[in-house]
This record gives structure tokens, C-alpha cells and sequence, in this order.
């Protein structure tokens, strides 16, 4: 065979095309007799030595992989629509470049529906090219983030040519969204802080991205961007830019440059070809940012026209896009605050902190305090313009006035710096200032002074200072009895009710709302402030689990909403969100809750803004009956809004934020998303201990969504500490304590069971086992789940009979309980009866998908249980596949060193 029969060139299979490729690249740039020395060693593979030698006569000193491409066409010929790469099938380009083309592909091996986007390198790829696609992998496989595309599955094609699989993001560039969405000002800065969070989780792992602009940014339809193409990022240990000597560039055709960055967004350092850091990524950030705020960018300018923007965003870009890396942001999360701060209406770092723009923005935020306090002057010249008439009732209304104009001076000179001695006090530090001396200067005015407490309490209660607020709330209720003030004393009692309702302390509350309702409706019927104590009293008793009379009175209070003010109101929109919460709390009406929330939702923007507290309120209900609906998935963009929301108008050491936290983290945990569940669950408990003092009631609610968030990751030892915890905080509460308590020490021994302490764990199970045949109340749901628990437990000490006891003991009420036959699987697997396992696995996957779905994260952890059956089986190769897989799928889901990892780490590497 001669050098030019190309013609008669035997086809190469996989193996020896892989060899020829790897020896032409080594060999290209040799000199001759190196390469004659080296084809000569090949005597093992006849064919191969004769390729490589046709090859390299044609390539002569220049590394090219046209002849090498040439040569192995019909060995490799590049997969294209309707290629099957692996488990996906490709179905169409969705886009193109330098380094090959990504086409959008579908799962195909019939374990479960899915989409993907296969990235490919095109033709024979050059050593650069593999590099490069190989740290692209290796910096995907870290970056887990709900902003960040994940990366799925690699390999390699027949013919040698390596791809990504990664998650394919349905969504429009960033720039299209915004201006097909007509999107505004606010939600494209929330966008920009998104990424920013996106960008400073991959900087945080040591991975700079290096080439942002917008159309590496897709925006999916419910608004959430996600961050692309990390295929010329750098790790910030190896954070020099390519050159001749160290790394080549892909190779493009001759003649032509390419750059690892596109020019348009790069910083001077990257155009210098000097050494990248995070500051990079500030930079192209900063334009990303200008552009997206639809600045001018004139074509010969480098830089943005910022002239249109507000001075403390333009400031922020300048700061962002500063020329030497030093003057820019410290970091990504410098860069976020500041967008925060803008959007808080805080003072801005970019800026000089001058006490004119301090002062202004002071004022701004806290315009609640300040806007009481001119109300109290208001309301004060009211009452004297009234009482002039009479000389002693304008005297005591000047003293008023006087009194409450002291301790507003009190509080304003607080927010001067150079009076007050700091930039930025809380605002209870202002309120507190003067507050004992305006309550001595009106003990002779007892309806001001219960007026001014009532209000002043609620004041404090809306900024977190729960025990203040009591205070002067119990200040109001002794001086109105005193004086007789009917109206005045059902304020006070409402007002305090409420605070001890946002306790949890509802015990305490019900007396004290029933006594504000009794006085409404006696002496103002069919007022706003008898509806209010209507929902009120009806919410409280939603909580007690008081099901008949708290709905009773929600239905009551939305009747005369419509009778009275009619139902396109706000006091209708009241109704309908308080009936929103009282039907979310029955967990099974989540239709109704989403009723009542768009109801209540709709009306909130149209009588008080798209941007009031309110609307934030019922958005919240429609996370949860979203999610109470069966389509929590659709709810987490939505939980995210709520949480910004929250954080931009109450701050994030508040209540509000700790709720809107709980909604985030509980959504999260339905869509099964646990691993990503704990975070905004364990910062609602933080929250709650730091206003609260550790232990606190209200920590309750998010206390025991962690608990679960965490046993369903797989972290059994933190999850049965977080139950302790709450088993402690629930003997604070005996008046809700039974069922509640047998459910936390099921937790608690449930957990157990996977850790250390199995022994402890039967016991408990078998104390709880014991107290379910003496409590004809005990939940049923409840026994079965500790039956299968003690089921599993006998199983493992191989104490068949007793195993199958506890299954025989439930078997009519646990034929639709997915993990009754899941363990009874385990007893048969564990008896060596492979059938009948199969069965009964094959049973338990069946109607988990038909109670949540193929793709819930719960179903796919019993195909766990299908995996162990491959072992048992003798199919360890289909086993560690599908245990492979499994693990990939779920990483992101789950905690990477819980339980469930771990057994599928161990079911993947097992022989």
C-alpha cells in the first residue's frame, strides 16, 4: 500500500483511530528521523503504522488535522440530527461556533423524559480544543448553582470526538428578554443581582468566567437567568491568559486570530493579555449592567454613555468598569450589595458619604417613623384647633403638641452623624430616644396617651421589637379601661392579639381578640375595625386547629366585606388573604388557596401598587398553593421574588424576611430540591434566634422544615439534632403538644435508625408502637411509618419473622403506601426471593410516579432499590451504570455526603 492510496486505506476501528491521533499530534512537530524512528516501533499494529506515516507525509512540519480528518471520515463521521450520543438522542442545532455546534437533544433510554444541550466539537479536534473542553468539563462538574447551567454527562462520540451534555435553559439572551418583556428598571437590576450571585458562587470555587455579555445569559420564561459557556474560563490557581508558550488557542483557519474573549466586553487586562482575576468579571459586569439599563453605547466608544442613568448607577458602573483592577469592586458580592443598597434606597459605596446624601436617604427608608411623627403633629393640631373653644383644652392640646414635637427633634437629630455619632443607627435607637419623656408629658391627656402608645407599639412591632411593642400595647389597654374608652381599649387589645399572634403565642392571643371583637361589635358594627378583628380571631383559631369556628368567622368577615364596602375592596382583598392562610393550613385545599390568593393579590396592586407590602403578602399565599397544588416546581421562581421582596423593604433581620424565607425553603423541599432547601430554612431559624432568643416558639414552623429538608437530603445526624431541638421548643407548648410530640420523636428515631444509634432508634419506635395501641386517636399514618421503620430495623439484624410480622400487621391499610412495599422488596431481597423483590419494587415505583410523578426526587431514590436488585442479581455492570447515573441526576438535589450519595457512591464503584 502506497503513501498516496488513501483510496485502499484499510477503515480504522475506534481503538487505532484514538492511537493515530494521539501519535500524530506528538509526532507533527518532530523532526524526520524522530518520526521514522517512532512509525518504525509500530511492527504491532501494521495499519496503523502505515496510516501514520501516510499522515505525516502529509502534514509535513505543520500541526493540521485536515489529513487526519481526511483519512477517517467513514470512521468518524460527525453525529448530526437523530445522532444517539450516549442516553440522548440529538434533535436540532441550537447553536454554532469556532469549536463545533451544541444541538438541543432529548433522553432516549427510556428511564426518564428529559432535555438536554449537547455541546460537540466539530471535525478532529486540535490538542487546544480537548484542553479546552476538558477544563470546561472539569469546571462545570463544580459549579452546582440555580443560575448556573449544570453540566449532566460527557464522552466521547465512535469516532473519537468529545461532548458535554449539559442542562438545556429554554430562554431568550438576556438584552432580548428585557426588551421583549418590556421589563423594568428594578426587576433588570434584580436580574443583574441574580448573576452577580451566579458569578461570585463560580469565583468562590476559584473559577473566573472571563467572557460575560449578554448572550451567554438566557433568561427562562419565569424570569430566571441562567449563566453559560464556561469554556475559556480560568481557575484562578491557573489564571494567566493563553500565549505561545504556555497553552495554544483553538485553531482557526489561517489567516484569521481567535480570541478567548469577546473584545466588546473584555477588561484592559484581558485586551493586555495579562493575568485575569475576579475583577474581570467585575468589569464585563459593569458593562453588562450599563448595557442592560439601555444605555447609549456609541460604536467608536469603549465605553458606555452613562449621562442618561441615575447619578448613583452610573457611579456604580464607573466603579465596576474602573481601568486598573484595583479601583473596581473588591469582589462580585461589593458589587450586588451596591445594587441592593440602590434598590433599598441606602446610601451607595460608589459614592462619597456625604452627610446631605446620608441624610436623604435616611429619610427615605425610614419614612414609617418619620411619617408617624408628622401625623402625630397632624392629628395634635386637629385636636387643638378643635378645643380652642374651651382655654383648658388649648392648653392641654398645645402641651401635646409640644410633647410630641420634643421627642421628634429627639429622634431626628439621632439620624444627624455628627449629633448621633454614627452613619446609620437602627431605627428602634431613634424611637427609643425621648419615648419616657413624651409618656410623663401627657399623663394628664390619658386618650392621647393611649392613642399615641397604640400606635407607637405597632410601630415597634413592624420593625421587630416585640416586647417594646407589648409594652406600650398593655400601657394603651390600662389607661383606656381607666378612662373608659371603648374604642381606644379594642384598638389596644387587637393590636396586642395580633402581636402575640406573629409569636405564635395564640393560647395568649384568643382572649384578648375575642374581647377587641366583643367591643367592635358592640360599639362600631360593620366598621373596618370590626372586620379586622373578624379575621383576626378566625386566623388565630386557623392555627389552634379550631377548624369550624376559625373559618366560621373568615367566611363572616368576607360576607360583610362584599355587603358592606363591597368585593372589588381592599377590606374584601383582607378577607380573601386571611382565607388564603386558613385554607393553606389545612395542606389539602391548595386550589382554594390559589383562589383566594390571585383574588386578594389582584386587588392589592390595583387599589395600593404593584410595589406595596401587600402584594407581597398574597404572593406568598400563591407560592403555597402552588406548591399544595402539586406544582411546586412553578412556585420556586416565584418563592425567590418573594424572598428579594422581603429583603429589599424589611430588611433581613426581620420577620417578614424570616417568613418569606420559611415559603422559599419549604417550596424548595416539596419540589424536591433538598440539598437547596436547607439554606433559606436554616437562615429563617437563624433569624428567629437572633430577634427571638434561641429556643423561641416562633422558630417552630422553619425549625421543623429543616428537620425535614435535611432527613431528605440524606444528613440523618442533622436532621435528628434539628427534631431534638424542636422536642425541646414543643414541651415549651403543651397546650399543642400529643400527636405533635409522637411525630418528633418518630423523627428522631427515624433518623437514628441511619446512624450509630439503631438500638436507641427500635426502642423508640417500639415506646411509640406501644403508645399507638392506647391512643385511639394515634395517627394511622403515623403507625404504618413506624411499622415499616421497626419492619426495616428487624430486616437488618436478619430477624426475617419479626420483619415480616410488623409488614403482615398493616398490610390493608399500607396497599397504597409506596414505601410498605419498597421495604417489603427488601425482606424479599433479602431472603434471596429476586422475584417477588422485583415485584414489589416494580409496585412501590408505580404508585410513587402516580402520586408524584416520574420525575419527583422521591421517586427516583427507590429506583435505588432496582439498582441493589441489579447486584443481587448478578448484573453488577447495569447496576453501577444505573447507580452512576442515578448519582449524577441527583447530586444536585441532595447533600453530597448524606446518605443517599454515599449508598450510591458505594453502589457505582462496587464490583
Amino acid at each position: 500500500m502506497t503513501e498516496g492510496a488513501a483510496a485502499a486505506t484499510p477503515l480504522l476501528n475506534p481503538a487505532q483511530y484514538a492511537r493515530v491521533k494521539a501519535l500524530f499530534y506528538e509526532l507533527a512537530e518532530q523532526s524526520v528521523d524522530a518520526k521514522h524512528q517512532a512509525v518504525a516501533a509500530l511492527h504491532d499494529d501494521p495499519i496503523v503504522q502505515a496510516e501514520l506515516r501516510r499522515l505525516l507525509a502529509h502534514a509535513g512540519t505543520t500541526l493540521s488535522a485536515a489529513p487526519l480528518h481526511a483519512a477517517v471520515t467513514d470512521v468518524a463521521r460527525a453525529p448530526t440530527t437523530g445522532s444517539t450520543l450516549g442516553a440522548y438522542t440529538l434533535q436540532e442545532v441550537i447553536g454554532a461556533g469556532g469549536m463545533g455546534k451544541v444541538f438541543r437533544a432529548e433522553r432516549s433510554d427510556g428511564h426518564f423524559q428529559q432535555q438536554a444541550a449537547v455541546k460537540l466539537l466539530g471535525g478532529v479536534p486540535s490538542a487546544a480544543a480537548l484542553r479546552t473542553l476538558a477544563r470546561e468539563r472539569q469546571i462545570l462538574a463544580t459549579l452546582t448553582h440555580p443560575n448556573i447551567a449544570r453540566l449532566l454527562d460527557g464522552g466521547s462520540t465512535p469516532g473519537g470526538q468529545p461532548y458535554l451534555v449539559m442542562e438545556y435553559v429554554d430562554g431568550l439572551p438576556l438584552l432580548d428578554y428585557c426588551q421583549r418583556h418590556h421589563v423594568s428598571q428594578q426587576e433588570r437590576l434584580n436580574l443583574l443581582r441574580e448573576i452577580c450571585a451566579a458569578v461570585g458562587f463560580a469565583h468562590q470555587r476559584l473559577v473566573v468566567h472571563c467572557d460575560l455579555k449578554p448572550s451567554n445569559i438566557l433568561v427562562m420564561p419565569n424570569g430566571r437567568p441562567m449563566l453559560l459557556d464556561f469554556g475559556i474560563s480560568r481557575l484562578l490557581e491557573d489564571a494567566e491568559l493563553p500565549n505561545a508558550d504556555s497553552e495554544p488557542r483553538l485553531s482557526t483557519p489561517p489567516g484569521t486570530t481567535q480570541l478567548s474573549y469577546t473584545p466588546r466586553y473584555a477588561s484592559p487586562e484581558q485586551k493586555a493579555g495579562k493575568r485575569v482575576s475576579t475583577a474581570t468579571d467585575v468589569y464585563s459586569l459593569g458593562l453588562l449592567l450599563a448595557e442592560t439599563l439601555d444605555a447609549p453605547w456609541p460604536e467608536s466608544e469603549s465605553l458606555p454613555d452613562l449621562s442618561r442613568l441615575p447619578i448613583e448607577l452610573a457611579a456604580i458602573i464607573k466603579k465596576a468598569t474602573a481601568e486598573q483592577p484595583e479601583q473596581r469592586y473588591a469582589s462580585i458580592e461589593r458589587l450586588a450589595e451596591d445594587l441592593r443598597r440602590y434598590a433599598s434606597h441606602e446610601a451607595v459605596l460608589a459614592l462619597p458619604a456625604r452627610f446631605s446624601y446620608l441624610a436623604r436617604k435616611w429619610l427615605w427608608r425610614h419614612w414609617v417613623p418619620v411619617s408617624v411623627g408628622a401625623l402625630f403633629l397632624i392629628v395634635l393640631s386637629g385636636f387643638s384647633w378643635q378645643m380652642r373653644a374651651e382655654r383648658d383644652s388649648a392648653q392641654a392640646a398645645e402641651r401635646a403638641a409640644r410633647a410630641v414635637k420634643d421627642y421628634m427633634v429627639t429622634v431626628f437629630q439621632g439620624a444627624d452623624p455628627e449629633q448621633g455619632g454614627r452613619r446609620d443607627l437602627p431605627v428602634s435607637q431613634f424611637l427609643d430616644a425621648g419615648l419616657h419623656g413624651l409618656q410623663a408629658s401627657l399623663q394628664d391627656q390619658p386618650a392621647t396617651r393611649a392613642e399615641l402608645a397604640t400606635i407607637l407599639g405597632s410601630v415597634y412591632q413592624n420593625i421587630g421589637q416585640r416586647q417594646q411593642a407589648l409594652d406600650l400595647y398593655d400601657e394603651a389597654i390600662t389607661v383606656a379601661k381607666a378612662g373608659n374608652m371603648p374604642a381606644a381599649l379594642g384598638e389596644a387589645l387587637h393590636r396586642k392579639a395580633y402581636s402575640l399572634y406573629d409569636m405564635e403565642d395564640f393560647a395568649a392571643a384568643v382572649p384578648l381578640a375575642r374581647d377587641a371583637l366583643t367591643l367592635r361589635a358592640q360599639f362600631a358594627p360593620n366598621s373596618s375595625a370590626h372586620l379586622a378583628s373578624l379575621r383576626l380571631l378566625g386566623s388565630i383559631l386557623s392555627y389552634q386547629r379550631e377548624t369550624v369556628e376559625a373559618e366560621a368567622f373568615l367566611q363572616e368577615a368576607l360576607q360583610r366585606a362584599n355587603s358592606r364596602f363591597g368585593a372589588d375592596t381592599l377590606e374584601a382583598a383582607m378577607a380573601h388573604l386571611d382565607l388564603a392562610r386558613h385554607d393553606a393550613a389545612q395542606e389539602d385545599r391548595g386550589v382554594s388557596v390559589l383562589n383566594h390568593a390571585t383574588i386578594a393579590g389582584s386587588l392589592f396592586r390595583q387599589h395600593l401598587g404593584p410595589d406595596h407590602f401587600r402584594v407581597a403578602d398574597a404572593l406568598e399565599m400563591h407560592v403555597i398553593g402552588q406548591s399544595q397544588s402539586g406544582e411546586p416546581a412553578l412556585a420556586i421562581p416565584d418563592a425567590a421574588l418573594l424572598v428579594d421582596l422581603r429583603r429589599k423593604r424589611f430588611g433581613e433581620l426581620s420577620y417578614p424576611y424570616s417568613y418569606a424565607l420559611q415559603v422559599q425553603g419549604g417550596t424548595l423541599r416539596w419540589a424536591g430540591h433538598y440539598r437547596e432547601a436547607i439554606g433559606p430554612l436554616a437562615a429563617s431559624v437563624a433569624i428567629h434566634d437572633q430577634l427571638d432568643g434561641p429556643g423561641s416558639l416562633g422558630s417552630k414552623v422553619p425549625l421543623h422544615g429543616l428537620a425535614l429538608a435535611e432527613e431528605a437530603a440524606g444528613l440523618s445526624e442533622r436532621a435528628m439534632a434539628s427534631y431534638q431541638r424542636l422536642l425541646l421548643i414543643q414541651q415549651q407548648d403543651p397546650a399543642n403538644a400529643g400527636e405533635s410530640n409522637a411525630v418528633l420523636q418518630y423523627g428522631i428515631a427515624r433518623n437514628q435508625r441511619f446512624t450509630s444509634a439503631r438500638l436507641a432508634a427500635e426502642q423508640a419506635l417500639s415506646a411509640l408502637l406501644q403508645q399507638a395501641h392506647h391512643d385511639a386517636d394515634f395517627d394511622p399514618a403515623l403507625l404504618i411509618d413506624i411499622r415499616i421503620d421497626l419492619a426495616a430495623l428487624a430486616r437488618e439484624r436478619r430477624a426475617f419473622a419479626e420483619a415480616q410480622s410488623h409488614l403482615d400487621a398493616i398490610v390493608d391499610a399500607a396497599t397504597s403506601t409506596p414505601g410498605y412495599f419498597a421495604e417489603r422488596g427488601q425482606l424479599a431481597l433479602a431472603e434471596g426471593k429476586l422475584e417477588a423483590a422485583k415485584a414489589d419494587f416494580d409496585r412501590a415505583l408505580a404508585l410513587a410516579t402516580a402520586n408524584d410523578g416520574a420525575d419527583a426526587t422521591s421517586t427516583r431514590l427507590l429506583l435505588i432499590n432496582h439498582v441493589q436488585w441489579l447486584q443481587a442479581s448478578g448484573r453488577a455492570s447495569e447496576a453501577r451504570i444505573q447507580a452512576t447515573d442515578l448519582r449524577q441526576e441527583l447530586q444536585a438535589l441532595l447533600a453530597p455526603d448524606g446518605r443517599w450519595m454515599v449508598l450510591l457512591e458505594q453502589l457505582a464503584s462496587k464490583s
